[in-house]
């Protein structure tokens, strides 16, 4: 796949296929150190790999959010929300949202206090869940909207808030993880071998995708 992806690439740079023999050594070399390395490489057979457990805990999650809130409020930076924002732009209305889905915002990627404001506004007349997305939970700006948006959920709903937010983190280490862990958030994992900007088709970028209307299986 990432051989004829890099052929395929130097075919669109108007090189000519005789001229691409001279890069078949470099693609091949290429194409096996992808392959063969343990540094952050799982999103490159990740998608072709049996999912239906996850698409299975995704879906219940999905029928019991679209049932009870209007809003899924995603907290994240960079790879955290980037992809999914970019899915969700191109897949859903420019107006309203997708019949099988509800609306889906993104704080926690800037410092906005005057953002922040207006969104713990704009949900106050609406039903909220949230999701939190960061492999380490250390990062500042979604860290600092997730303590802002946990007090509102924590202080509107009582107990009930504890069901209400979602954890997206590394399965085994971080501040977010531990968090989770002590509150007794529902938790999804992102695999420790991919990379932020990779994980759009993990649970980082499947569940609010799925929430927002998205058949995540066809994606």
């Amino acid at each position: 796949m990432v051989t004829h992806l890099v052929q395929t690439t130097l075919l669109n740079c108007n090189l000519e296929e005789h001229d691409i023999d001279q890069y078949k050594d470099q693609v091949k070399e290429i194409h096996y150190q992808l392959e063969n390395s343990s540094n952050m490489t799982g999103w490159i057979d990740y998608p072709l790999q049996n999912h239906d457990e996850l698409f299975k805990q995704i879906q219940n999650l999905k029928n019991e959010i679209c049932a009870k809130a209007d809003v899924l409020v995603v907290i994240g930076i960079d790879g955290s929300f980037l992809g999914a924002r970019a899915v969700q732009d191109a897949l859903t209305p420019y107006f309203g949202i997708h019949k099988n889905g509800i609306e889906v915002i993104y704080v926690g990627h800037h410092m906005s206090g005057a953002y922040m404001k207006q969104i713990l506004t704009y949900l106050s007349d609406k039903e909220v869940y949230i999701n939190v997305i960061s492999k380490s939970g250390g990062t500042m700006e979604p860290a600092l909207a997730f303590r802002v948006l946990r007090q509102y959920m924590e202080e509107r709903y009582g107990e009930e808030a504890v069901h209400r937010i979602i954890v997206t983190t590394d399965p085994e280490k971080g501040l977010l993880k531990k968090t989770a862990d002590l509150a007794g958030y529902r938790r999804f994992e992102i695999p420790p071998n991919i990379g932020g900007r990779y994980s759009v088709l993990t649970p980082v970028g499947l569940l609010p995708l799925a929430i927002a209307g998205i058949e995540i299986g066809q994606l």
